[in-house]
């Protein structure tokens, strides 16, 4: 009976391992989010260039695919080329810098993850408002490459 006991603990900690300690960390918990945006709006006006910020957590599957698709070739390319990203953590409860998404109309409130466009001024250009990325998880990195030119592209100057 105790070998059985040993054996199922084995294969869940196994599991457990896999399952939760191979995860991709995109959003980083406990970093100055107020902070962080100071600096890339400076980074942003120096430059002339837009701001996106990718309001999300690391628990969330649409948050960390819409984060793994941002990290693809041609997205990334395209990113570059137009903006700058800034992920910012919004935790389980989604009130951690929640302060920093009411500045922006509260695209959070939503669902996650949630887009908001800043000009190099750090005006605000363009939001997420209805959850449209709610469902990130099925998308493919042609049909976000697609929505971001549709979406941002004509903002983009």
């Amino acid at each position: 009976m105790n070998y059985f006991k040993i054996l199922f603990l084995i294969c869940f900690i196994s599991f457990s391992h896999q399952s939760f300690g191979d995860q991709e960390t995109f959003y980083i918990e406990g970093v100055d989010a107020k902070k962080e945006l100071s600096l890339s709006l400076l980074e942003a006006k120096k430059k002339n260039s837009y701001l996106l910020l990718d309001f999300g957590a690391n628990y969330c599957p649409d948050c960390r695919q819409l984060a793994r698709l941002f990290k693809t070739r041609e997205i990334k390319e395209w990113l570059n080329k137009h903006l700058i990203l800034l992920p910012i953590d919004v935790g389980m409860s989604h009130e951690i810098n929640r302060d920093i998404s009411r500045k922006y109309g509260d695209p959070v409130k939503s669902g996650i993850p949630s887009l908001v466009l800043l000009d190099s001024s750090g005006e605000m250009a363009f939001a997420t408002k209805n959850g449209e990325l709610a469902r990130a998880r099925n998308v493919e990195k042609e049909e976000l490459l697609a929505w971001l030119k549709l979406n941002l592209g004509p903002l983009l100057k």
